[in-house]
């Protein structure tokens, strides 16, 4: 039975994405019961049929129906690429935000330095005129 060796090995990338954590979680993601998924990924043919992969790959869109049910190309679907793009891209932006929240606490501080300094200026300018008069 080649579909459970697929789909367990789907099961296992999809964890690894942590889109699933256990079977419980793939239940109610088909909005099927316990018992019946158990079933299904323990290869009782009963259960783990053509409807069931449908359901699956529908419901976990980067994985490939052909690949579940016959091995055929990859277990990806293209989408899964541009999925893994934009979590790349997303991942640089995080870094980008950070680093601007970095900038940006140095130039407050470079702001305060120089309001301190205005101050400063301001007060020993008074105190010179003081002086003088």
């Amino acid at each position: 039975m080649e579909e459970l060796v697929r789909i367990n090995k789907a099961i296992d990338y999809l964890k690894e994405k942590g889109r699933i954590s256990n079977q419980a979680g793939i239940a109610k993601d088909l909005a099927s019961n316990k018992s019946s998924i158990s079933l299904a990924l323990s290869g009782n043919e009963k259960y783990l049929t053509k409807n069931f992969l449908k359901r699956f790959s529908t419901t976990y869109e980067e994985i490939s129906f052909e690949w579940l049910l016959e091995g055929v190309g990859q277990m990806l679907t293209k989408s899964a690429g541009k999925n893994n793009e934009i979590e790349i891209l997303r991942s640089e932006l995080d870094q980008v935000k950070d680093e601007l929240e970095l900038v940006k606490q140095k130039l407050n501080g470079v702001m305060a330095f120089f309001d301190i300094n205005d101050i400063s200026q301001s007060v020993r300018a008074k105190a010179a005129e003081g002086k003088k008069g």
